[in-house]
């Protein structure tokens, strides 16, 4: 069953940059659609095969920020910080530290 994910692509403005994205995204295996405008990107895709997240990433390799439309649009900032907190649960993990773990050497 397809999904359909709706970015808004921020820095995507012309026609050449349309096609960039466009042209990387057909690359990745499951993506049924792919339409294009101004500033968004509506692409339809089979889960089973890549995610959303994978998606997101592709076009971020480009050197665009690609936001849910959902979503509210956030600054720069923000989405700095978000994906720092990312990074930092994927190298050290989501557990809280233990206290009694590192005061022991």
């Amino acid at each position: 069953m397809l999904k359909k994910e709706d970015l808004n692509v921020e820095g995507m403005e012309t026609e050449h940059c349309r096609s960039r994205v466009k042209a990387a995204l057909s690359q990745l295996p499951g993506i049924a659609t792919i339409n294009m405008e101004r500033g968004r990107a509506s692409v339809e895709y089979y889960p089973e095969l890549i995610s959303a997240d994978l998606i997101k990433r592709e076009i971020e390799k480009l050197g665009y920020d690609a936001i849910k439309r959902r979503e509210k649009a956030r600054g720069a900032f923000r989405r700095f910080l978000d994906r720092l907190a990312e990074s930092n649960q994927k190298t050290f993990g989501s557990e809280p530290p233990d206290c009694c773990k590192l005061n022991k050497k």
